[in-house]
């Protein structure tokens, strides 16, 4: 519980028990006011935007569906996160859980533009400031020189 009170300026002599013994300065309140904080205890929602499931993406493009997703070249790796309480403190980017890039504004991107062959799993964090996560992965086929 939180609770703020405003004092006024205007002072007058106060005294403690027994009665008109022990003076002190006394001032009146104003306001008072008290909350109870809610806590956030709620997982941000993320997904992954890019590379967009299921589709052949050559060079950062979409290109066509093809049932699963293959990339050739570089792309930007793109998620969607967001939380109503506390907001998004960072999105973290790993490929096969190794941490590749953290990004703390949006848009949450990371470019992946690295030397990758065959079958990887592409994963991303969200941090809410109140310290909740949420991560979500995706399998991939690339290939990039």
């Amino acid at each position: 519980m939180v609770i703020a009170v405003v004092f006024n300026s205007e002072k007058h002599e106060g005294y403690a028990v027994p009665p008109n013994e022990n003076p002190f300065d006394a001032y009146y309140v104003d306001e008072t006011v008290a909350s109870i904080p809610s806590v956030d205890d709620i997982a941000p929602q993320l997904q992954i935007i890019n590379p967009k499931e299921g589709y052949l993406h050559i060079f950062g493009k979409d290109i066509l569906p093809v049932g699963f997703t293959i990339i050739i070249g570089s792309i930007t790796v793109k998620a969607d996160a967001y939380d109503g309480e506390t907001g998004i403190s960072t999105v973290e980017f790993y490929v096969d859980d190794e941490l590749k890039s953290t990004d703390s504004s949006q848009p949450y991107e990371w470019l992946w533009d690295e030397t990758a062959f065959l079958k990887h799993r592409i994963k991303a964090v969200a941090k809410g400031f109140a310290g909740n996560t949420a991560s979500i992965e995706k399998e991939v086929w690339i290939f990039n020189i």
